[in-house]
């Protein structure tokens, strides 16, 4: 599935074919509009980002999804994973539409590795405990070998 502009539904492409089809970010809730309320990582986070084309950010703009996204055709939004869900789309639900939406890119980045879904429910306890060996996936190596003194 290929990713398509949300304002003209052109393929979202490496090789654009014009300057108005240069692949941009878009920062799903505008920086302009969250930076004075939520931190940084929060607001430049990957769940805040999108991508679109050059034209599409300028039109957009710094309006709030709940004003842009009833434009855009549910299919556009999802083929992104931006949630179904318009209540989540007011500044106000800013975090609430984050958690959802790391929940949608992580069930598909699962899906890509061949992983179960991801469920809020699976929480990893804080410790001081190494992990059983089936938890461990990938384990430190020293790849820096001490020289000469």
């Amino acid at each position: 599935m290929r990713a398509k502009d949300w304002a003209t539904n052109t393929a979202i492409n490496d090789r654009p074919v014009n300057s108005r089809a240069k692949i941009e970010f878009h920062h799903v809730f505008p920086q302009a509009r969250v930076q004075s309320t939520f931190p940084k990582e929060e607001w430049n986070s990957l769940a805040n980002l999108a991508f679109v084309t050059g034209h599409t950010n300028k039109v957009i703009s710094s309006k709030l999804p709940v004003e842009y996204m009833a434009g855009i055709a549910p299919e556009r939004l999802a083929e992104q994973w931006i949630p179904d869900d318009p209540g989540l789309r007011s500044l106000d639900r800013f975090p609430e539409f984050l958690a959802a939406r790391r929940h949608l890119m992580a069930n598909a980045l699962n899906r890509l590795l061949g992983l179960p879904d991801y469920t809020s429910q699976t929480v990893r306890q804080e410790t001081d405990e190494p992990p059983a060996d089936e938890e461990v996936i990938a384990e430190e190596t020293n790849t820096l070998t001490p020289g000469p003194s």
